[in-house]
C-alpha cells in the first residue's frame, strides 16, 4: 500500500514540475476592424491569440484563461468578452487559444494619447482627421492575465507592440 501511494504521489509531483516548464504567452494581437468614423463611435474588436506551449509527455486540463488589455501605465483598456471552455493541453504540442475583447472609442484614444500617437490638446475634427490617416504600427499596449492548467496557476504579463 504505501509503495503505491508513493508512487502516485511521486507521479503527480513530476507531473506539477514538468507543468513549471510550459510556456504561456501572447503569440499575436490585431484589431479586426479598420479605423473609421463607425470604429471611432462604436470601439474596436481585437483579437488575441495565446499560445501555451506544453513541452512534458502528459496531458494537462485547461481549466481556465483569463486576459485583459491594460495601457503600458496599467490603465484597463479591455476585459475578456467570452470565457474560454475547458479543454485538454495535448503532450508535446503547443495549443492556440483566441480571445475577443471590445475597446471603446474613449479608451482607445487613450492608449493612442499615452503612446503619443495624438496630442491630447487637438480639437476633435483634428484627432479625427489624424486618426483616419494613422498607421498604428508601435502602438504599445499590455496584456494582463493568467491559465489555470490543472490546478497550476500561470500568470500572463506581456507587453503588446502593434
Amino acid at each position: 500500500m504505501f509503495v503505491v501511494l508513493s508512487w502516485i504521489i511521486g507521479r503527480k509531483t513530476y507531473k506539477m514540475l514538468s507543468l513549471k516548464k510550459a510556456s504561456v504567452g501572447v503569440s499575436s494581437f490585431q484589431l479586426l476592424n479598420k479605423i473609421n468614423l463607425d470604429s471611432l463611435t462604436q470601439g474596436f474588436k481585437t483579437l488575441t491569440s495565446v499560445k501555451i506551449q506544453n513541452y512534458a509527455p502528459y496531458e494537462y486540463d485547461l481549466e481556465q484563461l483569463k486576459i485583459d488589455l491594460y495601457t503600458p501605465s496599467g490603465v484597463l483598456l479591455a476585459k475578456q468578452e467570452e470565457p474560454i471552455k475547458a479543454f485538454i493541453l495535448e503532450k508535446s504540442k503547443s495549443s492556440y487559444i483566441k480571445v475577443q475583447h471590445h475597446i471603446k472609442p474613449d479608451d482607445f484614444i487613450s492608449l493612442l494619447e499615452e503612446n503619443n500617437f495624438i496630442d491630447e490638446n487637438e480639437s476633435v475634427f483634428d484627432r479625427a482627421t489624424t486618426l483616419l490617416s494613422m498607421d498604428l504600427s508601435g502602438v504599445k499596449l499590455t496584456a494582463k492575465g493568467f491559465v489555470v492548467i490543472d490546478g497550476f496557476t500561470i500568470e500572463i504579463n506581456e507587453l503588446i507592440t502593434l
